[in-house]
């Protein structure tokens, strides 16, 4: 929704696209950060609070029950920030119900994540080495930075 880098999710060729009610929280969040750092302003919150509206009307939303919280608190065999394990676990409870899943993410450390849990990662690529890619979301993470701190935002 931000401007990600990276490969992008084509509607028309899934079967069925799956989220967690976790992202429609953070998406919105992001907006308002955004908005409250200076790298938004009104008439491109509301734009993009109605793309997000749409984009979600378009996805079958998942509650987080206890068995995705289970999930999420077991170990981990990489470090997992608390976030990333819902939406990992998420796809992880859905995987045996509906077969083959593509996690999407543009996020490093949730790639890690779901790929040390047996899920296909979509959305950047991990190479054996498990070095960051250079790019994607650490760009945006510089971005609100350099917002915070008054410099211009691209």
């Amino acid at each position: 929704m931000l401007d990600e880098r990276g490969d992008r999710v084509r509607f028309a060729k899934a079967d069925v696209a799956v989220s967690s009610h976790l992202a429609v929280v953070e998406c919105h969040r992001a907006i308002d950060r955004a908005r409250l750092v200076g790298a938004m302003d009104d008439v491109a919150v509301a734009i993009r609070t109605k793309e997000l509206i749409g984009f979600f009307a378009r996805l079958a939303l998942v509650e987080i029950s206890s068995a995705i919280v289970n999930l999420a608190r077991a170990p981990f065999p990489v470090p997992v920030r608390a976030l990333d394990a819902i939406h990992v676990a998420t796809a992880q409870w859905l995987l045996p119900q509906v077969g083959g899943i593509a996690f999407w993410t543009h996020d490093h450390r949730q790639a890690l994540a779901a790929l040390s849990r047996g899920l296909d990662v979509a959305g950047i690529t991990v190479d054996a080495s498990g070095k960051k890619p250079v790019g994607r979301a650490e760009d945006k993470r510089k971005r609100y930075r350099r917002a915070r701190r008054g410099s211009s935002v691209r």
